[in-house]
């Protein structure tokens, strides 16, 4: 949600100010760049889609969603049992 809002927000500045300044006011020209605070906001929401993919890749471990990393799964395991019988 955060990849899309954020490039929708920098997309939109783009195109309503970014494009909409003129490039000169009376005896003045004015040189258009996009600065480096744009450019590494854009580079950091790519790297949203690494994080993603990164998400998706990794496995979690099957203890990690019954109890604490410490936990043996002697006691108190009763739905990860159950869960593991049925995955079987």
């Amino acid at each position: 949600m955060g990849l899309v809002s954020t490039l929708s927000s920098l997309s939109s500045f783009r195109v309503s100010c970014y494009d909409q300044i003129q490039n000169s006011y009376g005896i003045y020209s004015v040189n258009n760049q996009l600065g480096p605070a744009y450019y590494l906001v854009l580079v950091a929401t790519y790297f949203k889609v690494v994080d993603i993919l990164a998400h998706l890749i990794v496995p979690v471990p099957v203890q990690g969603y019954f109890g604490s990393p410490m936990d043996d799964g002697e006691e108190g395991d009763e739905a990860g049992s159950v869960f593991l019988q049925e995955m079987s």
